[in-house]
């Protein structure tokens, strides 16, 4: 028994073997954060982690999904643009950092990689398949993701983080990475008016539920 378990540790296939290697790559990143700084630990990590993720995700048959969900990522532009023209976000100028640095970066690395390699327990192929481990593993991200935004002390600030975790882990499993960089930057963006990004997320929940009422109903 104690054999298989340590098998399925170093199984590539297993949620374990996948958690296991997870871990390690977060450690590695939460390492060179506090000593070399964010930039620098994102420029060494993400080359490994992408490489990982798109691995595992060709070998599990799950890339395309995990990247774009087709026309869920083309409404999310479109919801993100009449959002911007409606408001002027107060951080426009910073734009290209919020995109590039916040948005995109994080979100390869905390979505695309980490739950990437989740992919075979996060990917249900019907609605019905969803149980309380995909429920589980995506709060386990968002504490990851809370983990290394140390500098908010607050605790309000904190449940706030966990909270745009979970959705942010959500809408990547649900509509693919390219809508969960856009709500990430449009939320940053506007930060700290909070309003357009609640738009922007209930707007895409509405998307999610009409469209599983539609295909329940085919």
């Amino acid at each position: 028994m104690k054999l298989k378990n340590f098998h399925n540790l170093l199984c590539m296939d297993s949620l374990d073997g996948r958690m296991v290697q997870t871990i390690v790559v977060y450690a590695a990143f939460i390492y060179l954060l506090n000593s070399t700084g964010p930039d620098q630990a994102f420029s060494l990590v993400l080359p490994v982690s992408t490489g990982l993720a798109v691995f595992y995700l060709l070998r599990d048959n799950n890339l395309k999904k995990s990247i774009s969900h087709g026309y869920f990522s083309v409404l999310s532009i479109v919801i993100a643009v009449i959002i911007f023209l409606i408001v002027h976000p107060p951080k426009s100028a910073e734009w290209y950092t919020i995109f590039l640095l916040q948005g995109f970066r994080e979100e390869l690395f905390f979505r695309f990689f980490m739950l990437g390699l989740l992919g075979k327990w996060l990917f249900p192929k019907r609605e019905s398949e969803w149980s309380i481990r995909p429920i589980l593993l995506l709060m386990l991200n968002s504490a990851f993701f809370v983990m290394v935004h140390a500098q908010y002390t607050e605790l309000t600030s904190l449940i706030l983080i966990f909270v745009l975790g979970i959705g942010l882990s959500y809408f990547f499993v649900k509509m693919g990475l390219i809508t969960s960089i856009i709500l990430h930057a449009t939320w940053n963006i506007y930060l700290p008016i909070f309003w357009p990004a609640i738009i922007f997320l209930v707007g895409l929940f509405t998307i999610d539920f009409l469209h599983e009422r539609y295909s329940s109903r085919r």
